[in-house]
């Protein structure tokens, strides 16, 4: 009978250059990686049947997608899955080839943009994303922020903040020594003020996550403990099952 596997293949792709783009909109990003997907793949935007977007802007419809590369007469889903948004629209797009409904389908990912501490600030960053967006698309920002008084001083511009290290890693070495549950703790209570998700990050995997979550973060990021594992996917399942055990 065979598998999905036997049945689809990524003939194609494309990504953004890399970088502050500032003198792009979202429609300029999502054109130059479509157009870099088809020269990749040897084919024409004529020649799809299909396309999924994925993105966390809610409030979007699929008219992000269709009408920057004027896709017309064609099926256009929107789909939002948090953090697997992206593979979410893959999914769909693999899903409907499979299936038969078409040949050639497009996937693409749109999301917002995430702020170092240092860098430029969440508000001057929010008011060029709006200015090129318009109202009716907000893009998300996220900021890294290690104290509370950072966390309450971008409380307007930023959607999310990403908070650390929690714990000792050596990705995060540069940063200084770990922020702690305390100091987490107490920046998840100035994110909730604020009403704004925080996630945890920094030495996070399996055998802790259960602790950040406990003491208030909203997510936790990690990269070691799945880049790093023998099993990436057992690594996941694991990660998933202790954040959803404490929620449960």
């Amino acid at each position: 009978m065979g598998t999905i596997k036997d049945k689809v293949a990524i003939i194609g792709m494309g990504c953004t250059k890399f970088g502050e783009l500032w003198g792009k909109s979202v429609d300029d990003l999502i054109i130059d990686a479509a157009y870099e997907a088809c020269e990749d793949a040897g084919v024409e935007l004529k020649d799809i049947e299909a396309a999924w977007l994925g993105t966390v802007f809610s409030g979007q419809t699929a008219l992000s997608l269709s009408s920057p590369l004027k896709l017309q007469y064609i099926p256009v889903t929107r789909v939002e899955n948090m953090c697997a948004t992206g593979t979410e629209a893959l999914r769909g797009a693999a899903y409907a080839v499979a299936a038969g409904a078409c040949d050639i389908a497009l996937a693409v990912g749109a999301d917002g943009v995430h702020l170092p501490a240092s860098g430029i600030s969440a508000g001057v960053a929010r008011a060029l994303l709006d200015r090129r967006a318009g109202s009716a698309d907000r893009l998300r920002i996220g900021l890294s922020v290690h104290s509370v008084d950072e966390i309450r001083t971008n409380a307007i511009p930023v959607d999310y903040f990403q908070f650390g290290p929690v714990f000792a890693t050596p990705s995060k070495l540069a940063y200084g020594p770990p922020q702690g549950v305390a100091a987490l703790a107490k920046a998840a209570g100035a994110a909730t003020d604020a009403q704004r998700p925080l996630v945890a990050v920094g030495g996070i995997d399996a055998t802790n996550a259960l602790t950040p979550i406990g003491a208030g973060a909203a997510g936790v990021a990690v990269i070691r403990a799945v880049m790093r594992a023998s099993d990436p996917g057992a690594a996941t399942r694991a990660l998933l099952e202790a954040i959803t055990r404490r929620r449960a």
